[in-house]
């Protein structure tokens, strides 16, 4: 039996780059660490890679999944715990704030507590809407409050900008700079 893609995405996210084996038309291997895996659906990724030059296009049709034997780790991976009540905790708390001060330091304690997200920013866009200012923000040395960075800017002002989460996966040398680096103090 074949593995499904879906069985795999696990191990597209983390620190540690995915790595791919593929062969050309002519049968030639390549294996490649990617820097990016979406995984899109079961017969589909999109994928960035900082070894090989993409030929047109970085979505993938994944036409089988192999099973290659070998030793599997002996421990089970812990399940993850119903994001629900957690939620539902958040929004209570969120929902029994009376000001912007408590509604910002309330959001970002629940990050913490609830969701283990230890390092988080707020950020608001300008009136003139072309800069986003930090607001508030939580487990970094500086807490970075009235920092800007403009729209486009870095890969927060490019989130901004487009209106969509970016997820970082794996940061090579390349990426080393990280957001706060690019904020105006």
């Amino acid at each position: 039996m074949q593995p499904l893609l879906s069985s795999l995405r696990r191990c597209f996210e983390g620190a540690v780059p995915a790595v791919i084996a593929t062969c050309d038309e002519n049968a030639m291997p390549n294996v490649a660490y990617l820097s990016q895996v979406h995984y899109i659906d079961e017969n589909h990724v999109a994928l960035s890679c900082d070894v090989f030059r993409l030929k047109g296009s970085d979505i993938y049709w994944v036409q089988s999944v192999e099973h290659v034997p070998g030793t599997s780790p002996s421990f089970a991976a812990p399940l993850a715990p119903s994001l629900l009540p957690v939620l539902r905790r958040s929004i209570e708390r969120l929902g029994a704030c009376q000001d912007l001060s408590s509604l910002l330091t309330d959001a970002l304690a629940c990050l913490a507590q609830e969701f283990n997200i230890q390092h988080a920013m707020v950020l608001m866009l300008d009136a003139v809407g072309d800069k986003l200012y930090t607001v508030a923000s939580r487990g970094y040395l500086h807490s970075g409050v009235g920092s800007e960075i403009g729209l486009g800017e870095g890969i927060i002002g490019v989130a901004a900008r487009e209106g969509v989460p970016i997820r970082i996966g794996h940061c090579g040398t390349g990426s080393l700079a990280g957001p706060r680096d690019l904020m105006k103090w």
